[in-house]
């Protein structure tokens, strides 16, 4: 029993191995006939990869289609014959015509070349006038000539004695500026305008001197030499010429100056600022003076006119070139009013 086990159990084992190898030869056969090169690919992707890929552009089929009669009419429109284009090109380049000035253009700039001239004459006497004095002084030093000084006539120091006006009263801030210069107290504004506003006129008894700061009223000049008179002491001569009497009048103020008397005059005030703006001599002389101003000063050497003006905020000793100031004045027929301190107030202050 035991021996027929046995043979039963190797029977057993021997089917067994005979079966395992069996399908073991079949496993490999399958495998071979699924990969004949080894490579790990499938048959119909290696197919697939012999071809080359697509580059990925669409292919288009272009049809050309015949243009219609009205598209064919447009293009033959819209195209510009040659000649044309030539001629509009010439017409393009050609320059316009030029501008001729109008006549207001043509004064304008004859006006603007005469003053430019002006000026530039102006400025060329100045310099010759420069180089004249410096000649004359360096030859002067060569010979061992001393200088004359300058013929200076008044005080620049009287400069101080000035105010800006704030009414229309040039005449009595003129006034204020003679009586400071004789007495060596000028009176304020408010304090001659009160005076005045309360003084019985002498050109007009019907009225007062002056109808006050708030107001357009002047000051005629015989009240202005009552005023002074009355208030500070100070007796004054009014003197009036033709206009042919210019060079008398300049003589007679240089003698009030070097007197120590007190002068003030009536002048054209734009006469005055507008020459000294445009550093040019006026051509003519003004029909008529609206302004008063003291005179400090004159130097003939230099030719120089120094006056305290209360019309312009720079008016203290303001320089005016005698040219300048002589036609300013002709239009008042060159009015100057001189004024000394009377006797009688004179002795007062000296007791």
């Amino acid at each position: 029993m035991a021996a027929a086990r046995v043979v039963g159990q190797l029977g057993t084992l021997a089917f067994g191995v005979g079966v395992g190898f069996l399908i073991a030869m079949g496993c490999g056969g399958a495998v071979a006939s699924a990969s004949p090169g080894g490579t790990g690919h499938s048959a119909a992707g290696s197919a697939n990869s012999s071809h080359p890929a697509s580059p990925g552009r669409s292919h288009v089929t272009v049809l050309n289609t015949p243009k219609t009669a009205a598209a064919q009419q447009t293009s033959s429109i819209s195209t510009v014959p040659t000649s044309a284009s030539m001629t509009l090109a010439t017409a393009k380049s050609t320059p316009a015509a030029p501008h001729l000035p109008t006549p207001v253009e043509v004064q304008n700039t004859v006006e603007g070349a005469v003053q430019n001239a002006r000026r530039d004459l102006v400025a060329l006497e100045q310099r010759v006038e420069t180089e004249v004095k410096r000649d004359v002084a360096g030859l002067s030093r060569a010979l061992g000539v001393t200088p004359a000084k300058p013929k200076f006539y008044g005080n620049l120091d009287n400069a101080k004695y000035w105010a800006e006006q704030n009414a229309q009263n040039c005449v009595l801030m003129a006034s204020a500026s003679v009586v400071g210069q004789l007495t060596g107290t000028m009176p304020t504004e408010q304090q001659i305008a009160d005076q005045a506003t309360s003084t019985q006129s002498v050109v007009n008894p019907s009225r007062k001197m002056y109808l006050g700061l708030n107001t357009q009223d002047r000051v005629a000049i015989g009240d202005a030499e009552a005023l002074m008179k009355q208030y500070y002491g100070v007796d004054s001569t009014t003197t009036r010429y033709n206009r042919s009497q210019g060079a008398t009048a300049l003589r007679n103020v240089e003698a009030a100056l070097k007197a120590g008397e007190a002068v003030m005059v009536g002048v054209d005030g734009d006469t005055i600022y507008t020459a000294l703006k445009s550093n040019a001599t006026p051509e003519a002389i003004a029909e008529q003076a609206d302004h008063e101003v003291s005179i400090i000063g004159y130097n003939a050497t230099t030719r120089t006119v120094y006056i305290n003006d209360s019309g312009v905020s720079n008016g203290a000793g303001m320089a005016v070139p005698l040219k300048v100031f002589i036609k300013a004045w002709a239009a008042d027929d060159f009015e100057t009013t001189s004024a000394v301190l009377a006797q009688a107030s004179s002795a007062a202050i000296a007791a």
